[in-house]
């Protein structure tokens, strides 16, 4: 069920009591549909139909997005987020896929590119690069969404560096948020030379 001429990117799987349960994957590349595959965890069967997967077209929640999809992740079944370029942000809640917008400071500027749930916190996290003009116009920053509370709050923001430089947080794991890794890369300057240095964050 998968288009020959799209790549797959992140891979998200759940568990079920016996066994494998259901999984979710994005389509990800430059100019690349923001379309979301859906298996069952049953087979090799895998479909954008809805409400599980989400294709670009139509009036689909993913379909005509000014952004390309970069990190998938969720706390279940139940508790799926997908994150990308232009502020880009969908929740799949069991039921089917919803857009999440205007919760973010000055979206139009910021990029997600990892997300990370946990259920267990009741919280969610997504990573995202500004990208403005000025030598601290690169900014790292995090954002969080309390369940309880149903609202979101940022932004903390991690770095801060001259515009375009190469900075970025692109992935998020763990088994909560006592245990949670982030890593990506960031740019240094030593002896008045610059390299691009691999990052590596815990949250405490």
């Amino acid at each position: 069920g998968v288009s020959a001429t799209h790549g797959l990117g992140r891979l998200f799987g759940t568990l079920a009591p016996t066994g494998q349960g259901p999984l979710w994957s994005v389509v990800m590349g430059n100019n690349a549909p923001e379309d979301i595959y859906f298996n069952p965890g049953k087979g090799t069967s895998w479909s954008t139909n809805g409400p599980t997967g989400c294709r670009d077209s139509g009036n689909n929640p993913c379909a005509n997005t000014p952004w390309n999809t970069y990190d998938l992740d969720g706390g279940g079944p139940d508790d799926v987020w997908v994150v990308g370029a232009g502020s880009g942000l969908l929740r799949y809640d069991g039921k089917g896929w919803q857009k999440v917008t205007n919760v973010f400071y000055a979206a139009s500027q910021l990029d997600l590119y990892a997300v990370y749930s946990s259920k267990k916190d009741n919280l969610v996290t997504v990573a995202g690069v500004r990208n403005n003009s000025g030598s601290t116009g690169r900014q790292v920053q995090l954002y969080n969404y309390n369940r309880k509370l149903d609202a979101w709050f940022g932004p903390v923001v991690l770095y801060m560096g001259p515009h375009n430089s190469p900075a970025y947080l692109l992935d998020m794991g763990g088994p909560d948020y006592n245990d949670l890794w982030m890593v990506g890369q960031k740019e240094e300057t030593s002896a008045g030379s610059k390299s691009i240095k691999g990052w590596v964050l815990k949250l405490q």
